[in-house]
């Protein structure tokens, strides 16, 4: 009943959450008074409303007995032992039969960054340039090796004979340390995705050009690492070019026009002053950290009867996808997702939607001056960029448009070519089933030949 129920109202249900975001964002946070006024509205609401209800009691019911966690297939069996007893990067690169190592670089602002390496010697004979992959907003470098690895692109990359370098930005799970600032103070959490680029990504590249000894490297980003990929290529493109990259840009999301599904040719409202309510729904510093309570949710709630609800909630933000999802995978993504990043951060992206321009973070008019010398904070001039790129973008992100790529692709020098898959969404390119064979192939066949 509940199986059935949950497709019905899959659709409706992603509305419905939807709109009580938007009214969230917007400060309407009081539930009583957002019912009251979507009823006024229409009736259908208020029966998905009754629907869910009823679901609640089955699903407290689950998670109250043991034995419904039991009542899963094999595959999600192993896959949550598999994933829960091993939650690192390397814990599961090992488990895969691979090799892996880790290393600790410290950014010039004092930021201690993690990344993980999958070690192939194929670099020493010159013909295999290492590969540098960046994962997105609120992500972690465990998204390149969470499929199985027939469709982990880090794997892929690895059978291929590529030395691969999974990469984390500041913030993270696996990057939440600094030479003299504590994880807790505000001090440690004042970055966006400025500071990620410019101090991050510099970081990280000289550290695997210099640990490879190679000449140059390709670079990889999914979502936010696109992001930074183009702030940094763009502000510094003189030394991005004398490190002869090559950036093969994932779900170009930094030129985004809308804020929630369904609504990039209207923007809501809510998006004009999302800042303030953020900050004070989320009470901190961080937002959306990885938790163990987390990882043990992701591994219990998204399985059996009950996993339509993260699939559900999955969908509401990055696009309904029932063709290239895993949903035997769903607990292996859910206890690594969320990664956690600053307020901040969200708020850089916020501000970005708002305006629909890719500029640096806005602090006000006054400090706006201090920092910048403007009342206005500056564009990033993507057209600045020497970095060959190649891009791909799916036909269900909800975080991109094809006016956004029309223009990216106007702006841009030095664009190889731009690759549209019509039917995936924001995260098919990290966990998708389809990519294997479609942007992973492509993406061999570029740098294989580069």
């Amino acid at each position: 009943m509940l199986h059935i129920m949950h497709r019905v109202d899959t659709i409706f249900a992603l509305k419905f959450f939807q709109l009580y975001l938007v009214a969230l964002l917007s400060g309407q946070a009081n539930i009583t008074q957002f019912i009251l006024s979507l009823y006024s509205q229409t009736r259908i609401y208020l029966q998905i409303i009754i629907n869910y209800l009823f679901i609640l009691f089955p699903l407290v019911s689950a998670l109250a007995d043991p034995e419904a966690h039991l009542d899963t297939s094999k595959c999600v069996k192993s896959c949550e032992k598999l994933f829960c007893e091993q939650f690192t990067n390397c814990g599961i690169i090992v488990r895969e039969g691979y090799r892996c190592e880790e290393h600790s670089v410290i950014t010039e602002d004092g930021y201690i960054l993690r990344l993980q390496r999958i070690p192939n010697d194929g670099h020493r004979s010159g013909k295999k340039l290492p590969v540098v992959l960046q994962h997105g907003l609120l992500q972690s470098a465990s998204d390149w090796v969470l499929n199985s690895r027939n469709h982990s692109l880090g794997f892929i990359l690895a059978d291929a004979g590529f030395d691969v370098w999974l990469s984390n930005v500041r913030g993270n799970v696996y990057s939440r340390r600094h030479v003299s600032l504590h994880p807790k103070s505000q001090e440690f959490w004042a970055f966006t995705i400025d500071q990620m680029a410019i101090y991050d990504l510099p970081a990280i590249i000289n550290f695997v050009l210099n640990e490879t000894s190679a000449p140059s490297l390709h670079y990889a980003g999914h979502s936010q690492g696109t992001t930074i990929g183009f702030i940094l290529f763009s502000e510094r493109p003189t030394w991005s070019a004398a490190k002869h990259l090559t950036s093969l840009g994932e779900n170009v999301s930094c030129f985004c026009t809308g804020c929630l599904p369904g609504q990039h040719k209207k923007r809501p409202e809510a998006c004009r002053s999302v800042q303030l309510p953020m900050v004070e729904m989320v009470g901190g510093y961080e937002f959306m950290p990885s938790t163990r309570f987390m990882k043990w949710l992701g591994g219990k709630l998204c399985t059996g009867r009950t996993a339509f609800l993260c699939q559900n909630a999955l969908f509401l933000f990055v696009g309904c996808d029932f063709l290239n999802f895993n949903m035997t995978r769903l607990p292996v993504y859910m206890a690594h997702t969320p990664s956690g990043t600053s307020v901040s951060n969200i708020m850089h992206f916020s501000q970005m939607i708002q305006k629909g321009e890719f500029k640096k973070f806005d602090y006000g008019s006054h400090e706006n001056t201090k920092i910048y010398n403007q009342p206005e904070s500056p564009k990033y001039k993507v057209g600045n960029m020497l970095v060959p790129v190649v891009l791909y973008w799916g036909g269900n992100d909800v975080f991109t448009v094809e006016s956004d790529i029309t223009r990216l692709s106007g702006e841009l020098k030095s664009t190889l070519s731009i690759h549209y898959y019509h039917d995936s969404d924001h995260v098919d390119f990290v966990w998708g089933t389809n990519m294997a064979d479609g942007a992973y192939r492509r993406m061999l066949e570029v740098i294989s030949n580069y």
